[in-house]
């Protein structure tokens, strides 16, 4: 009767190792299900989860204003106390600009005349291309994209400089929205009899839609972040056999509520300010992704900037509008 005992127990382990592994299977064909339900609703209602899908179309050079807009990014001088003069001249009010900031800002403006030459060679050129590798997701090196923000900077300073038309840029996207808004504010103040120019930042502003720009901003980091976890993939040497186990079955539930942030985000885009800001204050958050929750924080940001921009464009617009109509009407 006792030799019976481990057979038994033998078989009661077998039977609960097929019940554990048939419930971790159950629950993997869940996963798995739901992954694939979150990329159909992702692709459907937000972009593409193919990297190559956000590669753009080829330019010639000659038609190609990011030739231009990196060498004239790559030609700035710009040192540490220039910064801080430019930063000087974009803040302050014209009235409380000092003589010597002034004359500073001018010398930093001619010391970088070869970088407004190349600026100045993009003007007319609409489709810019910087050749970015999407395919290769974050191992991708990006443009100068620092340099470029500097050089938005220092053409909006030398506006306020000069009370000129200036050079615009569409690739900086929520950055260069808000040096253009601080832009048009100084062409509004300065009471310029251009109706010209008047109308055809009018147009401009019309036509700049930020909000397409960073719904595939966001589609295409989502994309990256998918890509970058290679499923079932090469992680299996940096990790044990216990954590292999473990992300065999909680991944796909993970990826799932990744996608479905990131969407959540997208849609977000649509809505008014107001609704997005009670909402964000009401209702807790969760990426569903503890090694990637700051990401979701971070696209929250970008919308909250995406809508201070377009309420700013809008103002712009009225504004412009009744710059025309004292001109029309003296």
């Amino acid at each position: 009767m006792p030799k019976q005992v481990p057979g038994r127990l033998l078989v009661l382990l077998v039977i609960a190792i097929l019940l554990l592994g048939a419930v971790g299977w159950v629950l993997w064909l869940i996963g798995e299900s739901r992954l694939l339900a979150a990329r159909e609703r992702f692709e459907a209602d937000t972009g593409s989860l193919a990297l190559t899908d956000y590669v753009r179309p080829g330019l010639e050079d000659k038609e190609n204003a990011a030739i231009h807009l990196r060498a004239g990014a790559e030609a700035l001088q710009i040192s540490d106390s220039s910064a801080e003069v430019m930063a000087q001249v974009l803040e302050q009010d014209f009235e409380s600009w000092s003589p010597e900031t002034h004359e500073a800002a001018a010398a930093l403006v001619e010391a970088n005349g070869p970088a407004f030459e190349q600026l100045e060679r993009c003007t007319g050129l609409e489709d810019p291309n910087f050749d970015f590798a999407y395919e290769k997701g974050f191992s991708a090196l990006p443009p100068p994209m620092l340099d470029l923000y500097r050089t938005g900077r220092l053409t909006a300073m030398d506006l306020r400089l000069a009370r000129e038309s200036f050079l615009l840029s569409s690739m900086m996207h929520l950055g260069a929205e808000r040096l253009f808004l601080g832009a048009i504010r100084d062409v509004v103040e300065a009471d310029l009899e251009e109706p010209d120019l008047l109308r055809d930042l009018h147009r401009r502003l019309q036509e700049r839609d930020a909000a397409d720009a960073l719904r595939r901003g966001i589609a295409g980091e989502a994309a990256a972040v998918f890509d970058s976890m290679e499923l079932r993939g090469s992680s299996a040497d940096s990790t044990g056999r216990g954590e292999q186990l473990y992300l065999w079955f909680v991944e796909p539930f993970q990826l799932a509520a990744l996608l479905d942030s990131y969407s959540e985000v997208v849609e977000s885009l649509g809505s008014p300010w107001i609704e997005l800001l009670e909402h964000n204050r009401s209702e807790e958050r969760n990426v569903g992704w503890a090694e990637h929750e700051f990401l979701l924080t971070n696209l929250l940001d970008a919308v909250d900037k995406l809508k201070a921009v377009e309420l700013g464009r809008l103002l712009a617009i009225q504004a412009l509008e009744v710059g025309l109509l004292g001109l029309e009407s003296g």
